[in-house]
């Protein structure tokens, strides 16, 4: 969605709807959660734990990273 949205903008300044798709927290957990991952994954490969620990150390970076994410681009209070 906002490959099309910025394709279909003229040069210039960054449409308002792009600037909405870019800022909604979803994208960000994506995001996040994907970099909290990786680090668990590589984790994983240093340590070599056994399988349950190896489990809960990417799916709970996973989280974190997601929460991280939900947190970075939730709508701010003023």
């Amino acid at each position: 969605a906002i490959g099309r949205s910025a394709a279909e903008a003229e040069g210039g300044a960054v449409p308002a709807e792009v600037k909405r798709l870019i800022a909604t927290p979803t994208g960000w957990q994506a995001a996040f959660a994907l970099n909290g991952i990786a680090l668990g994954i590589l984790w994983v490969m240093a340590i070599k734990p056994g399988l349950t620990h190896s489990i809960v150390v990417v799916v709970g970076l996973g989280l974190l990273g997601a929460l991280a994410g939900y947190l970075v681009a939730r709508p701010r209070s003023r």
